[in-house]
């Protein structure tokens, strides 16, 4: 053994330290103990996936990433840690490493409720909708009195355009939990989607009340009230929003909507700049780059961004390539879309 562990102490002994320490919310003292875990026995996979956990607590995404990626090149590694990793590279935007990591674990653990969750809502974010949709159901069958799989399922439902389906797992979320702030967020963006404003908006409150901290709560308000082009209040909400979360990416894209509903081009153009530099890896913000660089006659910057966004992945290919398809035509160009992506 390692001079790094007492003579007394085993790597069984070590880890159940550095997990009690962390559990306490003591994590100098955990990192402390995985750190001498690693010492003595370098690429030890328990020891990097708790450093990981506790850089994500910690808002360390990067390093986060980093030590669960090498957590899962161990072999036997747990399929959990695999699920973890492939919900860390979705938050990150890294959604190709994330649907590897996801599909590494339910190869690992086909029972994994937790892999084929996060395998889902990853191929929901890339647009592979019908492929989501069969991981979520999955989960649902797994997990039938769970309010996060009807949630879930219910987004990717709405992305098939399949309301009243979706609908109904949101309702169904909400039976099981009338405090999910999440189900009553994702119920505003549907209601708000079939036009009924006012629920629609009374929806989104009730998530921001239950949870004001919820982004994507702010972000639906927002929606509801530019949907009845209620610029001035979607700012408001928007406003909310950046109290609190300043350099969130999806604040600055949907400011860039609202303020170009309000055809204050220069202002969008400046919070699409903001999103694109914190999310090079969002399709939807070089959408609204282009959008914003179209409304200001910038042609070839335009359609740049355009390809930009229709070659990553998510669901705004379409929407770019119309744009795209619009910024030619206008400009008299003879090249197709799809070829202009190519």
């Amino acid at each position: 053994m390692s001079d790094a562990l007492a003579a007394h102490v085993t790597l069984s002994d070590a880890l159940a330290r550095a997990h009690a320490h962390w559990d306490a919310g003591q994590a100098a003292q955990a990192e402390q103990w995985c750190r001498r875990v690693l010492a003595a026995s370098p690429a030890q996979p328990d020891a990097l996936h708790l450093l990981g956990l506790m850089a994500h607590a910690y808002g360390k995404l990067d390093t986060a990433i980093e030590c669960l990626s090498a957590a899962c090149d161990a072999p036997r590694v747990p399929a959990a840690y695999a699920a973890n990793l492939a919900e860390m590279c979705r938050q990150k935007g890294l959604l190709e490493r994330a649907e590897t990591a996801a599909r590494q674990a339910v190869a690992l653990d086909p029972a994994l409720a937790a892999g084929w969750n996060n395998l889902g809502i990853v191929l929901q974010e890339a647009g592979k909708i019908d492929e989501s949709r069969a991981c979520l159901e999955r989960v649902v069958e797994l997990l039938p009195d769970s309010s996060d799989a009807h949630n879930n399922l219910g987004n990717t439902l709405r992305r098939q355009q399949r309301l009243d389906l979706a609908e109904t797992h949101y309702r169904r979320a909400l039976a099981l939990d009338h405090g999910h702030a999440q189900a009553h967020s994702n119920l505003a963006f549907l209601l708000s989607a079939r036009g009924h404003y006012d629920e629609a908006a009374g929806e989104a409150r009730a998530a921001i009340d239950l949870d004001p901290r919820l982004v994507e709560a702010y972000l639906n308000l927002a929606d509801v009230e530019a949907s009845r082009h209620r610029h001035d209040a979607a700012l408001r909400a928007l406003d909310m929003l950046h109290a609190f979360a300043p350099n969130h990416p999806a604040e600055r894209i949907a400011r860039a909507k609202t303020l170009l509903r309000m055809q204050r081009v220069d202002a969008a153009l400046a919070c699409a700049r903001d999103a694109v530099t914190l999310a090079p890896h969002r399709a939807d913000a070089h959408d609204a780059l282009a959008r914003a660089l179209h409304a200001l006659g910038h042609t070839d910057d335009a359609a740049a961004a355009y390809r930009h966004a229709a070659q990553l992945p998510g669901t705004v290919r379409d929407a770019a390539l119309s744009g795209l398809a619009a910024l030619l035509d206008e400009a008299g160009g003879r090249e197709s879309p799809t070829e202009a992506t190519r």
